[in-house]
């Protein structure tokens, strides 16, 4: 059982790559040159920002912390008239995506980067199911 998570974590972790420069390149075609306010209307307000001299913001946008549980696993072995359990793994996941946008003085979406992105609940990438 503690294999086959890891091994499933190992596969995630490299499909995790693809997805999120999927997602980067899907959401530079969908956002790039758009109006800001109309992401800030689809996915909610940026929690931080900083002007740039030449007059372009930097926004910073997060989806919030998620997580899922997973449960523990035991392993019990009787041995005569005792029984011993061992648990394993347990515990959560958490879930997040962070990017920034690069807006022009007239409000228009002039660059984005994916600063961090994790597992989602259903695809390797969180920013993938929070930007759908």
């Amino acid at each position: 059982m503690k294999k086959l998570l890891i091994a499933l974590l190992f596969i995630g972790v490299l499909s995790s790559c693809a997805t999120t420069q999927s997602t980067f390149k899907r959401l530079e075609n969908q956002w790039i040159g758009k109006d800001f306010d109309r992401f800030v209307l689809r996915h909610g307000s940026p929690y931080k920002q900083f002007n740039l001299n030449n007059g372009d913001i930097l926004y910073t946008w997060n989806s919030g912390t998620s997580s899922i549980n997973i449960p523990q696993s035991a392993t019990t072995n009787i041995y005569g008239n005792t029984a011993s359990t061992q648990f394993y793994g347990g515990g959560s996941i958490k879930m997040y995506c962070e990017i920034q946008l690069q807006v022009s003085s007239k409000g228009f979406i002039k660059n984005l980067a994916i600063l961090k992105d994790t597992f989602g609940m259903w695809v390797p990438s969180r920013c993938h199911e929070t930007l759908e």
